[in-house]
């Protein structure tokens, strides 16, 4: 809005002040006093009566007075006034009064001027007022349609926790009606602990001027109900509570819950299941084995022996993968270890080298090794879980490669103090390669990058998703890097303690047949020349065998076990299969006993 006020033209106001300036000086000469000529200056004296002093008069040449009114005091000789001055003051009232009219015409004509000017800013003014209120009513409308859709209970309430207003679509879904509740505290109607649960949340919400949340249970018409409060910091103090119902959230997650630990269940049961049934199997197939070494021991042709070679050879795949199963189920259950004993690295692969170096000659590849020789190759861990990744990634790798080598690297990577040190070990081939799009679930259970694998190559798509498992209980990780066509290579990393014992530094260049040095595989039985490791090998299937029946004179075999293995790092293991036979606990001396002949297999090369 304008609010100058009228201004005067600046062209009159020159005006007004030149007739003011006129006017003046004519009111200034009409009243000038005016020197009398030497024949002008006369003056009768009329005395007084009775001897008073009398009156001057001032007298023209012509001998009148110049006033008729009277004799004139105080003037003073010489000096008369000018004949014209009612003329000089009459003109000059008359222009004053033509200045004042014009310019209260000039003022009514600024103040119309600034009249309709406000006049105009004002309708401006109202016409936007409407405007605004009409859009304050459209905003209004719109909220109250938004808050009329909102269904959550909303409620006003000052600091301390009197309701001073509220909003709902029905109110039936109060705890109370708004006339029982408006003006009053929770405390007043509300269950204690719920009533001092809202004031100490209004109280946070006042301290912290934050948004705060919490949720109770209330028993509406004879249903509990779940309610989640969202405290809002309005002005002056106020709280806003925003209340949602939130009963089948909470019922749905219940049932989700039952559901998540029903399925949990059930899958604890199938795994449970799982291990019983793969033990199940792997006691026959233990007894087909050693029945099968036995009678190859007793002196058959040798058409027989080529039979029984293939008996022990389906036999002894077959228990591989029963073995995958079983490791897998426990895993999942939680049942599987990780042991701590001494072991020489070396061995490993020399145990590598003697079953896979086969396999690799049989197709036609060459099978290398790399070792970093500053490994200590002594060190303190699980072998026989060593010895399976090494195991199922070399056998991977022969099995998709039809031409080439396969490559087995060892080195120390990252973390090495003086008690513990992390190697990265990794086989490579030069086989088929894996699809980019296929290395998301390559380490998913019973899965394969391809399913017509399966039938081409055989598997069961268990072995990466145990080396991921045995890895990741070894404190390691595994992943791999793939060219279609060009080749895998499969990289995972392990920590291990290290060994006080002596190191062994001979690591191996490239892969050897079982028989061209016998003598180097064979270094772990050095000690022991009166025992020879088929002796052993007889030992432990017929202990084998006795504990699957249950018989005690398992315990027959133990002497010969601790003799044998007195240096190898199992004496405890050893001494607990003796403790469990002797308790009759035949089960868990079962799994102690595979548990031995496992880490054996690795440590012994055979």
């Amino acid at each position: 809005m304008d609010n100058t006020k009228p201004r005067t033209n600046p062209i009159m106001l020159i005006i007004y002040i030149f007739l003011l300036l006129a006017s003046g000086t004519i009111i200034a000469q009409g009243n000038q006093p005016r020197l009398a000529g030497p024949s002008e200056k006369k003056v009768y004296h009329e005395p007084g009566a009775n001897g008073s002093p009398g009156q001057n008069y001032l007298i023209n040449p012509a001998g009148k007075p110049l006033s008729e009114t009277g004799p004139v005091r105080d003037s003073k000789p010489g000096y008369t006034l000018c004949p014209y001055w009612l003329i000089a003051v009459s003109a000059s009232l008359f222009l004053i009064v033509v200045m004042c009219f014009i310019f209260l015409l000039l003022l009514i004509r600024n103040l119309k001027t600034a009249a309709d000017k406000r006049n105009s800013e004002v309708t401006v003014i109202n016409e936007e007022l409407i405007k605004e209120i009409q859009e304050r009513r459209r905003t209004e409308e719109r909220n109250r349609a938004l808050l009329s859709a909102i269904p959550d209970m909303m409620f006003l309430q000052n600091r301390d926790g009197t309701f001073l207003d509220y909003h709902a679509r029905d109110d039936s879904a109060f705890y109370t009606l708004p006339e029982q509740f408006l003006g009053k505290t929770p405390r007043d109607i509300m269950p204690e602990e719920l009533a001092k649960k809202n004031m100490e949340t209004i109280e946070q919400v006042r301290k912290t001027e934050q948004i705060h949340i919490h949720e109770y249970a209330l028993k509406l018409r004879d249903e509990s109900r779940y309610y989640e409060a969202r405290l809002v910091p309005c002005e002056n103090e106020n709280v806003l509570a925003i209340v949602r119902d939130v009963t089948e959230d909470r019922l749905r997650e219940e049932e989700l819950r039952k559901a998540k630990e029903a399925a949990e269940a059930a899958s604890k049961a199938k795994s449970e299941f799982l291990s019983r049934m793969t033990h199940e199997f792997r006691t026959p197939m233990n007894i087909i084995t050693g029945m099968t070494y036995l009678v190859s021991q007793s002196g058959l042709t040798s058409k027989q022996l080529d039979y029984m070679g293939n008996i022990q050879s389906a036999s002894d795949t077959l228990l591989a993968i029963v073995e995958d199963i079983l490791d897998f189920s426990r895993i999942e259950t939680g049942d599987m270890k990780i042991n701590s004993v001494n072991f020489y690295l070396d061995r490993i692969l020399e145990n590598l080298c003697e079953k896979m170096g086969r396999k690799a000659e049989e197709k036609g590849l060459e099978m290398r090794f790399d070792i970093d020789k500053t490994i200590p190759f002594s060190l303190v861990g699980d072998p026989a879980c060593l010895g399976k990744i090494f195991t199922h990634l070399t056998d991977n790798a022969i099995k998709f490669t039809k031409a080439g080598e396969i490559v087995i690297k060892a080195g120390a990577y990252e973390a090495d103090t003086p008690d513990r040190i992390r190697l990265k070990l990794s086989v490579s081939d030069t086989g088929i390669g894996i699809p980019p799009e296929k290395f998301s679930d390559l380490f998913d259970p019973f899965t394969q990058a391809d399913g017509s694998s399966t039938r081409e190559f055989g598997g069961t798509g268990l072995g990466l998703a145990l080396c991921k498992k045995l890895a990741d209980m070894m404190g390691g990780r595994i992943w791999a890097d793939s060219t279609l066509a060009k080749g895998s290579t499969f990289y995972f990393t392990a920590t291990f303690g290290r060994s006080p014992g002596k190191t062994r530094n001979s690591p191996l260049s490239s892969c050897i047949s079982g028989h061209q040095k016998q003598e180097e595989l064979s270094a772990f039985t050095d000690s022991f020349p009166d025992i020879s490791p088929d002796i052993l090998k007889t030992e432990l299937n017929e202990m084998s065998l006795l504990l699957e029946e249950g018989d005690a004179e398992a315990s027959e075999h133990i002497d010969i076990l601790k003799q044998y293995l007195k240096n190898s790092g199992l004496d405890d293991q050893i001494e607990q299969l003796g403790n469990q036979i002797n308790h009759y606990d035949f089960e868990d001396a079962r799994k102690t006993l595979e548990n031995i002949m496992g880490q054996l297999s690795v440590l012994s090369g055979q």
